[in-house]
């Protein structure tokens, strides 16, 4: 099993552990990761049974000003840009220990302004391949109503009851 990791982070499969499918078939991302691993499969010869993205950084329906205050507050301090991104991401829960890594604003711009397009879903489920979708009803990160209105039709949603944004519940 293939994980991609969110913005930020690093190592965090584990958090994810009860629901990740333990098979060399799988990909599996987180957030930001879950765009990485969607444009795996979609690029990818290779047999893959089950895609599963976990809380997708999904912002097709965010306006470009929005976009562009998160991509200005970043530049404008990064470290407290990631301290705010982290405690949104535990919110409403205590933060945990994770292990962090350099992303930038290139990777913040990607995640922001990634397409996620129909044609692409329809095209991965062509193929034969499973898309899981889980998501935290407390999420302070995407807005999960979108996703469950969009994505529906081509995904198994999975929505965790009291779970935020990296699927914890207290």
């Amino acid at each position: 099993m293939r994980f991609y990791s969110g913005f930020l982070l690093q190592n965090e499969q584990h958090l994810f552990q009860k629901y990740l499918i333990d098979s060399e078939y799988s990909i599996a991302g987180f957030s930001y990761g879950a765009i990485l691993a969607f444009k795996h499969a979609l690029h990818s010869k290779e047999r893959i049974d089950t895609i599963q993205l976990f809380s997708p950084a999904y912002f097709v329906h965010k306006s470009k000003k929005f976009k562009s205050s998160e991509l200005r507050k970043y530049s404008l301090s990064p470290r407290s840009y990631e301290r705010a991104f982290i405690n949104n991401i535990f919110s409403p829960y205590p933060q945990k220990e994770l292990q962090l890594k350099d992303d930038g604003p290139d990777e913040l711009q990607e995640l922001l302004n990634y397409s996620w397009k129909v044609e692409d879903f329809q095209r991965l489920k062509s193929r034969g391949i499973e898309i899981e979708i889980y998501l935290g009803e407390c999420d302070k990160i995407i807005d999960i109503a979108h996703i469950q209105k969009d994505l529906l039709a081509y995904t198994t949603i999975f929505t965790i009851k009291d779970a935020n944004h990296l699927l914890q519940t207290n």
